[in-house]
């Protein structure tokens, strides 16, 4: 099992440190309706947390199904929290001197959890950290953490969160789906995709909105000894292919293949900024086009694909900018646009 490293771990604060400053302004109200939602939703979902920490605790399901009813009654506490942050004003308790109490949230905090109660000790904590109005996070026992994963989900669909202000993994990326549609005849790729939204916002219920997310990123570079580019339409540089003899798939292009762990990318009349979008396809992350060149060029490149520097076997993408390019690929932190989902069901309308 892969365990979170330092990184993720302030990632996952400062996501959480995020999201505090609009959570702790949200109305009582709006903060108990979400906990009768949150309630609702475990207990509709109560056997299927119970066996998920049966497989993977081992506890019969009658304990388990008890378990979760515990952690119910906690929920159930935690819905009455407009009545329970109540402040007290006291006057005159001294000459001259009124008391007053205001309860407040604290900001972040944090619950690391025990492997034996998978389900009741979370909801022992976090109904309440977040119904005060804290940012909370969850570290649960890595020996059974999927009822902690299913009620994260649960979270996110009571309280219609945002993915950045909840700092758990989701259902978006795991779960598939059957869906049948019907595009009519001769249909453009932007009518395609206005179709697509509308069948994700009626069969998923979904609403989003855009905004902007510092991110960490690349910038392609001009290197300093200058780059290495070929006008478009030039005829190719015979000494930039790769060795036959290491195994690097052949074809004439223009496009990409792969093959091997070996990969090869063949294009003419495409620009910088065009080649940084098919980089950060390969790298998974975004690379922003720095060099300033705005004509279209020829590319011919090849690396291994499961390798980032030097080595026995061949260049990574990275190396291999630099060497067959004369680019380089920088990396920075900047903001990006990002699709942010407010709401999506999780059970789709028929098709």
């Amino acid at each position: 099992m892969d365990f979170a490293s330092a990184a993720e771990v302030d990632e996952a604060v400062a996501v959480a440190v995020e999201a505090f400053a609009a959570w702790r302004a949200s109305a009582l109200s709006r903060r108990a309706e979400c906990m009768f939602r949150l309630r609702d939703l475990v207990d509709q979902n109560r056997r299927r947390i119970a066996e998920l920490a049966t497989l993977e605790h081992g506890k019969t399901v009658a304990d388990a199904l008890g378990e979760v009813g515990r952690g119910l009654e906690n929920l159930e506490f935690a819905c009455g929290i407009p009545n329970l942050l109540k402040g007290g004003y006291s006057e005159q308790a001294s000459r001259g001197v009124d008391v007053y109490q205001i309860r407040q949230p604290l900001g972040v905090v944090a619950g690391i959890t025990p492997f034996n109660f998978p389900a009741m000790v979370p909801l022992w904590m976090f109904p309440n950290a977040i119904a005060c109005g804290n940012a909370f996070i969850l570290k649960p026992s890595e020996k059974d953490p999927s009822v902690s994963l299913l009620l994260a989900d649960l979270v996110r669909q009571a309280f219609a969160l945002k993915p950045y202000q909840l700092a758990a993994p989701n259902w978006l990326g795991t779960e598939r789906f059957d869906i049948t549609a019907v595009i009519p005849h001769g249909a453009t790729r932007p009518q395609f995709r206005e179709m697509l939204q509308n069948l994700l916002a009626e069969r998923f219920r979904m609403t989003y909105h855009r905004a902007s997310k510092i991110v960490p990123q690349y910038a392609l570079a001009i290197s300093p000894k200058g780059h290495k580019l070929r006008a478009a339409g030039a005829a190719p540089d015979r000494s930039q292919s790769p060795p036959e003899s290491e195994g690097y798939p052949s074809f004439e292009g223009p496009g990409m293949i792969v093959r091997n762990g070996r990969a090869r990318l063949q294009l003419d009349q495409e620009t910088l900024a065009q080649l940084a979008g098919r980089l950060a396809n390969q790298i998974g992350q975004p690379v922003l086009d720095a060099t300033g060149l705005t004509d279209k060029f020829s590319f011919s490149l090849y690396w291994v694909t499961d390798a980032e520097g030097p080595g026995e076997s061949g260049p990574g993408i990275f190396q291999a900018v630099q060497e067959q390019l004369g680019l380089q690929l920088r990396p920075q932190k900047g903001p990006i646009e990002v699709l942010v989902v407010d709401t999506m069901e999780k059970t789709p309308s028929g098709n």
